[in-house]
């Protein structure tokens, strides 16, 4: 794969000898490497994609699998390494295809969402199967490590339990079909979701309400407004969480459009934003910016906010804080 005459040729080599100097992104390898190997001892594994170069100077891509493996209590990395010049080839045909097949567009958004439910699910049973090859090197020992056996079982499980729930989310996106629609006050909702949120956070954050008094009814699916309210409200608490904000606040907004017959709901929250490059991807399924984040949250909300009418959208801005808007159509 890379060109070594020989194993012992190959072992002397560094991760840096085989990357180029930046990755197709911009970034330099040796910094970008070392952040993926510190996911990984962090996390206990991670998928990615990475571009090697051979001995020659030339360069192919790569599927990289980063597993953390425990032996005579200390840790180290196992990296499994595949070359996907096949694959890559074989997708860019694919994609200069499906450009002039406008006809199968159903078609194409199938392929779409079963190539990123197969990316999900991948990086969780690759790293099960590391875990159970692990666990039975440590099994043929003579006198084996229990322990060790033990955190890689547990390991496994723990991974298996992220398959489950990308599963678990990804039929739920599913569902979103036929559902009942009632009409209902906004504000009360907004009200008891908060009391809701604050109860499943031990962050303590400021609530900042701007609601329209005398607010007409609007008319949707009740659970389905309150399962995007909680989810884009934990979303900021749980941004504002990770950053250590001092001053932690969450300012909700609702004010009606007459002339669209719509609610306008604003919820800002004081984290550290969404990063420009992020925007564009932010609803698409299985994309997260969270370190473990499943990446269907604001998928199944946009879809659920459509479903009943209305439009879900965030603020192209970096900061300060993230700022999502989603509108309502009225009962009357």
């Amino acid at each position: 794969m890379f060109g070594a005459a020989s194993e012992a040729e190959f072992n002397r080599l560094s991760p840096w000898d085989i990357s180029p100097e930046l990755q197709p992104d911009g970034l330099p390898s040796a910094g970008k490497a070392r952040q993926m190997i510190e996911t990984a001892m962090r996390d206990g594994s991670n998928l990615f994609e990475w571009t090697h170069k051979r001995l020659d100077g030339s360069t192919f891509p790569s599927e990289v699998l980063l597993t953390r493996v425990a032996t005579k209590g200390q840790a180290h990395i196992q990296a499994t390494v595949r070359d996907i010049t096949e694959r890559k080839r074989l997708e860019k045909e694919i994609m200069e295809r499906r450009g002039k097949m406008a006809e199968l567009q159903k078609m194409h958004i199938a392929d779409q969402t079963a190539a990123a439910i197969a990316h999900e699910l991948n990086q969780p049973l690759m790293a099960i199967a590391s875990y159970c090859e692990a666990a039975l090197i440590l099994l043929k020992a003579e006198k084996p490590d229990l322990d060790q056996v033990r955190n890689t079982i547990e390991n496994s499980k723990l991974q298996t339990h992220r398959a489950g729930d990308s599963i678990r989310n990804l039929l739920e996106f599913l569902r979103i079909n036929e559902f009942p629609s009632e009409a209902f006050d906004l504000n009360r909702e907004i009200l008891d979701v908060l009391d809701t949120a604050r109860s499943e956070h031990a962050l303590q954050f400021r609530t900042i309400l701007r609601l329209e008094e005398g607010l007409p009814l609007v008319r949707a699916n009740r659970t389905h407004i309150q399962k995007v309210l909680l989810n884009l409200l934990h979303n900021g608490i749980e941004a504002m969480q990770e950053v250590g904000v001092p001053l932690p606040s969450i300012t909700v907004t609702v004010r009606t459009i007459k002339d669209a017959g719509v609610a306008q709901v604003t919820i800002q929250d004081t984290g550290p934003g969404v990063k420009k490059e992020d925007i564009r991807r932010l609803f698409e399924p299985f994309f997260t910016t969270k370190v473990s984040g499943i990446g269907m949250g604001l998928a199944i909300s946009r879809s659920l906010i459509e479903a009943n009418g209305g439009q879900l959208w965030v603020d192209p801005q970096e900061s300060p804080g993230a700022t999502f808007h989603f509108t309502l159509p009225l009962a009357t």
